[in-house]
């Protein structure tokens, strides 16, 4: 190898054999980076398209050609993988998208923030993450990416996580009494109808024979307010000359007294008295009886029987 090549291509390269068993190349335009092993195939990685992959590698063959090894050529060059990476601009609930589609998707967030949704058509794997970005990897083609962020992003607006305030006018608009309102009713009679309900509400409010709304009440727990007295007279002459009905005064019920229960005396139970167990009397030892009149022993004969006279003793052999 000559010594006036091997200089420029040493500033490339990482000698990483101890740990990996591959060369690790850098160049910075186009910046990306080649793994070149011993068997002469070589793996380029970080381009940002289909060419600039192909300018690099045809680089990385000029500088291994120049280290000495002339016969280096690039053949059977192909795209194995292409990522790209979005953001959708809103937070997406993966708990919900996980249960709904939970042939497709995994998510296991102690393990891993992200959920993993491997597309069957195109053979696509996404990585969405719970604030809308999404990371498209495993395309042969661009228009794979394309094609598989088209299928998912209607999936991502079903399941987008809403705010309190949206939340809070969603449940506005789709009140009954707006739903007409929110629809955006376009017909003629209808808005004619509305707008005349509108004017016919707005005179009578002006007209004053509607009664005040009854006094509100702050604190559920206090009393409802007296009623104001009324002069029947006056309210009767202007009543008259208005032509409306005279307001009779609501007739309040008499007050019923609260049920008070009669009181009942506390149990007490009667008094047992102590147990007193009964006086033993002390142990008191019989009289000593007389030396005299102790019996013998000895058992008496029996009456009108002779006792036999003892046996005679036998003399002793030995001696």
């Amino acid at each position: 190898m000559p010594a006036h090549d091997s200089v420029p291509v040493l500033a490339y390269c990482v000698a990483g054999l101890q740990r990996f068993a591959a060369v690790i190349m850098r160049i910075r335009e186009p910046k990306t980076t080649a793994l070149i092993f011993a068997s002469g195939k070589m793996v380029c990685t970080g381009a940002k398209s289909e060419g600039d992959s192909r300018l690099a590698a045809k680089k990385y063959c000029r500088i291994v050609q120049r280290t000495g090894f002339s016969e280096v050529r690039m053949k059977e060059f192909k795209i194995q993988n292409i990522v790209g990476s979005c953001d959708v601009k809103f937070p997406i609930r993966l708990e919900g998208l996980a249960y709904a589609h939970g042939y497709f998707a995994t998510y296991e967030p102690e393990i891993f923030p992200g959920l993993i949704y491997r597309m069957k058509q195109p053979k696509i794997v996404l990585l969405i993450f719970v604030s809308g970005k999404v990371v498209l990897t495993g395309a042969k083609h661009r228009d794979e990416i394309y094609q598989a962020f088209e299928n998912i992003y209607p999936i991502l607006r079903e399941f987008r996580k809403r705010s309190t305030t949206e939340a809070a006018g969603l449940a506005a608009l789709t009140a009954p009494g707006q739903a007409g309102a929110a629809a955006g009713d376009k017909d003629p009679k209808n808005a004619a109808a509305a707008g005349t309900s509108g004017t016919a509400a707005g005179g009578l409010a002006s007209s004053g024979s509607m009664l005040p709304p009854p006094a509100r009440r702050v604190n559920s727990a206090m009393p409802p307010p007296a009623p104001t007295p009324v002069n029947t007279e006056l309210g009767t002459a202007a009543a008259a000359d208005r032509g409306a009905p005279v307001a009779t005064p609501a007739q309040a019920p008499p007050a019923t007294p609260a049920h008070v229960p009669p009181a009942t005396p506390a149990y007490v139970p009667p008094a047992t008295p102590a147990y007193m167990p009964a006086a033993t009397p002390a142990y008191v030892p019989p009289a000593a009886t007389p030396l005299g009149s102790v019996p013998s022993l000895k058992a008496p004969g029996m009456p009108g029987t002779a006792m036999a006279p003892p046996l005679p003793r036998q003399p002793n052999r030995q001696q």
